[in-house]
């Protein structure tokens, strides 16, 4: 069903590429606003309500499947509160990017905003930049909380200055996965414990899968972003240097360019290659989050359940204690003009830290950002999938030595000009030193020229 404030939004009559468009002038508005102070051409103050009270809330996801499980999540809310009555309008929008896009014009225009919204983690930097964002900070709603979540997936994507602006379910621990048929052909006894020793593992399963080890994305995003982060790199220090020439990243690029061209033990992900490698067994494993290696695999191959298993990620030493990351994500944030915005606040919190949060297991085994469910049997169960291999002990080891990244507000300007320097370097096309040399500095351009200063030393003012 369209919601009320989704109707009004679809009423002005923008298309897609006019919203796209215009996003970036209501961006401008935004902050123009925000620093007028109040009053400055917005709507008049609203009044809050009470958690408990019956309210109807307007929100807007990503995609059908975030929904599905929070519906399920509050009836459980619902049950729970004799005579509190919430109702949530759920409204999909065409992708997180439009959905953002939207967001940032009805919010400079003062009206037409959802009570709640999925904000992508890629997308976040675009709420960010105001001097007061437009979002509620969890931080004082958790009550000290913090402890009980894996906070680089529940809270670090969208966080600025300690305030934590969305919520994440989705525990989103990379992990490797692997055709243990395959492996087993090849002559391979898994875990891979290094990087090292994975170039081995590559010249051994490519007599069998001829697509080598993994696919490798060309973008500012995936197993680049993966390997480097592990090594000590990423594009942002704490959020606020820019290190996309970092020695970590130049040591994680030049290593996939070794797999890929040199090597040829592993392949660049091109259209729909990897999908039809998947189905034909032509590739041995997968890097990445559950989303990837479990949803996106089930989706491309579903043929090949109960081939696979999963590991750790290799290391890149032998010694120390062994790393993970991160990738991708979608919270859950609440707007500040939200006429509702205690009970907004009250459920979202409610439904991530109570065990209602196994609804989207149950419905998409998306493991859990709750430390404390996984305690539940679910967690432990074999899982046919993945050769009836007990999984969630395992993720929950690698979730507690996931490294944070931080994208900070910049993200959309970085990725974008980094992004084509990258995938350069990647490819082979350019000198890897060269890539990140370039991709640091139209970065940097970038994000001056959207109204940020970079010093000589990377540090963003």
């Amino acid at each position: 069903m369209m919601s009320m404030n989704a109707g009004r939004a679809d009423r002005t009559k923008r298309t897609r590429r006019q919203v796209t468009r215009s996003s970036a002038t209501a961006l401008a508005g935004l902050a123009l606003a925000a620093c007028a102070g109040p009053g400055a051409g917005t709507q008049p103050p609203r009044t809050g309500t009470d958690a408990g009270r019956d309210v109807t809330l307007e929100a807007w996801v990503a995609a059908e499947t975030r929904a599905n499980w929070q519906k399920r999540a509050l009836e459980d809310y619902n049950a729970g509160r004799p005579g509190a009555g919430l109702t949530v309008n759920w409204t999909k929008q065409a992708t997180g990017a439009e959905l953002m896009n939207k967001l940032v014009v009805t919010l400079a225009a003062g009206s037409g905003s959802p009570d709640m919204a999925d904000v992508l983690i890629n997308e976040m930097g675009k709420l960010l930049k105001t001097p007061s964002p437009p979002l509620e900070a969890f931080n004082d709603s958790l009550k000290g909380r913090d402890a009980d979540f894996f906070k680089p997936s529940f809270v670090d994507p969208w966080t600025l200055n300690g305030k934590y602006y969305a919520l994440g379910n989705e525990l989103n621990v990379c992990l490797l996965a692997y055709r243990h048929d395959l492996f087993a052909q090849a002559g391979v006894t898994p875990p891979i414990r290094t990087w090292d020793e994975a170039l081995d593992v590559g010249r051994k399963v490519t007599a069998i899968a001829p697509d080598g080890l993994f696919f490798v994305g060309t973008g500012p995003i995936g197993a680049f972003h993966m390997l480097a982060i592990q090594a000590g790199g990423g594009y942002l220090e704490k959020g606020s240097r820019l290190t996309i020439n970092h020695q970590a990243n130049v040591k994680a690029m030049q290593y996939l360019v070794d797999l890929t061209s040199r090597l040829k033990v592993a392949t660049l992900e091109s259209g729909s290659l990897r999908k039809e490698s998947l189905n034909a067994g032509r590739v041995a494993a997968d890097l990445g989050p559950s989303w990837k290696i479990s949803g996106g695999i089930r989706a491309d191959a579903p043929d090949t359940e109960g081939k696979w298993m999963v590991q750790p990620m290799p290391q890149w030493s032998a010694t120390g204690t062994p790393v993970s990351t991160s990738q991708g994500g979608t919270g859950m944030a609440v707007l500040k003009e939200s006429k509702f915005k205690d009970a907004a606040m009250d459920f979202i919190v409610w439904e991530h830290g109570t065990k209602a949060v196994l609804h989207d297991y149950d419905l998409r085994q998306v493991w859990p950002t709750y430390k404390k469910v996984y305690d539940d049997p679910r967690m432990t169960e074999p899982i046919p999938w993945f050769n009836n291999q007990k999984v969630g002990q395992l993720l929950r080891d690698a979730a507690q030595t996931m490294l944070p990244f931080h994208q900070g507000i910049w993200w959309p300007e970085i990725s974008a000009a980094a992004g084509k320097h990258i995938t350069a370097g990647i490819k082979g096309e350019k000198p890897v030193r060269q890539a990140l040399d370039e991709a640091q500095n139209e970065a940097k351009l970038a994000i001056e020229a959207a109204g940020g200063r970079v010093d000589t030393d990377g540090r963003i003012l």
